[in-house]
């Protein structure tokens, strides 16, 4: 009858070539992602300290904007797809800072 050899690892266990190599591979890849995390969390909070604090003059005026188009009534129909402040912009941004703005319930005036 049909003899079947089987490779003997030193566990006694028969050993599966493809397996040891898929689990070297998949820890390649969780070293590769910590050490990406790892740099990108460096670069993130290197010189943290002597970054410019406070906002730059076109995120204020998003801000502005999005205050202005909450305070219309209806809600809705300050919603504007350019806005020409700022040398102007398109609106998808504007507008979605105000939707959040009314749905978080921010109340400062423009």
């Amino acid at each position: 009858m049909g003899e079947t050899e089987v490779q003997i690892g030193n566990s006694g266990q028969g050993v599966d070539p493809g397996r040891e190599g898929a689990a070297a591979g998949k820890s390649k890849i969780v070293v590769l992602v910590l050490l990406i995390i790892l740099i990108a969390t460096f670069l993130r909070l290197h010189r943290f300290t002597s970054a410019p604090p406070g906002l730059f003059f076109d995120e204020a005026a998003d801000g502005n904007n999005a205050l202005e188009v909450t305070h219309t009534s209806p809600f809705w129909s300050g919603f504007k797809p350019f806005y020409p402040e700022d040398n102007g912009r398109e609106g998808l941004y504007v507008n979605a800072v105000a939707i959040l703005i009314k749905l978080t319930g921010g109340s400062h005036e423009p």
